[in-house]
């Protein structure tokens, strides 16, 4: 009976250790996971109303977390206004990153490099 236990135990997924491939870990913010389904799903209206709820400052900070290419598409997705707030929030760390990312590049992405 044991064996079996130890079995099951082993066999089980670890509770921490599994996460979707589109979907943050665990600790992530709700924010963060409503920017990659919203981005999975290419719906600008949707990053743009999330900009507007959140704020750009926390939409920039769970922009920074996301990998290069996603912080790419959410800023090329977004309308004029908002990614203009959003990038004036962005840390220097994550403004260092997008523009090396093998993505397309927003509109107007070297006025905006200029700016920061």
């Amino acid at each position: 009976m044991l064996h079996l236990i130890r079995l099951r135990a082993l066999r089980a997924p670890a509770a921490t250790g599994l996460t979707h491939a589109i979907a943050p870990a665990t600790a992530a913010c709700a924010l963060e996971r409503a920017l990659l389904a919203a981005l999975g799903q290419r719906r600008p209206h949707l990053l743009n109303h999330l900009v507007d709820q959140a704020g750009p400052q926390a939409f920039a900070q769970a922009l920074a977390t996301l990998e290069a290419r996603q912080m790419v598409e959410a800023l090329c997705l977004l309308a004029d206004a908002p990614r203009a707030s959003v990038c004036a929030h962005l840390p220097p760390s994550a403004r260092r990153r997008w523009p090396t990312a093998q993505a397309r590049r927003p509109r107007g992405w070297r006025a905006l490099l200029r700016r920061a």
